[in-house]
């Protein structure tokens, strides 16, 4: 996934049904050295308010990639339970590009 110039661009994903979701993977483009360094993460159950992850109150900002060709695995903890997944990169190297996986159960 890449993404233009927007202000705030973000990434979605409807697992189709409400699942406990425990990692997250990140890797990006080793073919054009773009990747995603932080990003955040917001999600919702279905008919339920978006809601940021977060930790001890505050927003999590989790550590992306400092190499393209590097998968980065981020736990949830505690797991979140949600139906739709919204990523926001944050900081990036050349152009905002990432595979992304999710772990669920």
């Amino acid at each position: 996934w890449c993404c233009g110039n927007e202000s705030l661009p973000w990434l979605q994903v409807d697992l189709g049904y409400s699942r406990s979701i425990y990692a997250i993977d990140t890797m990006g483009n080793p073919n054009i050295n773009m990747l995603v360094k932080t990003f955040k993460i917001e999600y919702r159950e279905d008919g339920q308010l978006w809601k940021w992850y977060t930790l001890n109150g505050l927003t999590k900002i989790f550590d992306g990639n400092t190499q393209t060709d590097v998968v980065v695995r981020n736990y949830f903890d505690p797991p979140i339970a949600a139906r739709f997944v919204k990523l926001y990169p944050l900081q990036h190297e050349n152009y905002r590009c990432m595979r992304w996986e999710m772990y669920t159960c």
